[in-house]
């Protein structure tokens, strides 16, 4: 018979982290940050920048594909605006060592800037 999980109660300003390989965590939030959505801002703080092409495309027409591991590591932060992805990208471009470019299908493949990745 499976086991009932315990009881985990959050009080305001924390949200729980469930994961299949580690217990339960809870963690304190910055709930301006967390919610910032519903107000269409996305707002970053050090994230690795394929995690944050990841939240960005839930929002866009076409996707953003991050071409190579160096562009995938690099670290961003930052508030976008949901939906301008077309800011978006121009942003990274002005201020890390990226290239953009679209394809005919509307994607947009962000590269380092002197990778053989390039399309």
């Amino acid at each position: 018979m499976p086991r009932s999980p315990a009881r985990i109660v959050l009080d305001a300003g924390e949200q729980l982290v469930l994961s299949p390989s580690a217990p339960p965590n809870i963690l304190h939030v910055n709930v301006e940050r967390a919610t910032a959505w519903e107000n269409g801002e996305l707002v970053f703080e050090n994230e690795q920048l394929a995690n944050v092409v990841a939240r960005v495309n839930r929002y866009g027409a076409h996707p953003i594909i991050v071409g190579d591991d160096p562009t995938a590591s690099m670290r961003i932060s930052g508030v976008f605006h949901t939906g301008d992805v077309a800011g978006f990208v121009s942003t990274l471009v002005s201020y890390l060592p990226l290239r953009a470019q679209q394809a005919a299908d509307g994607s947009i493949r962000l590269t380092a800037r002197g990778s053989a990745g390039a399309l």
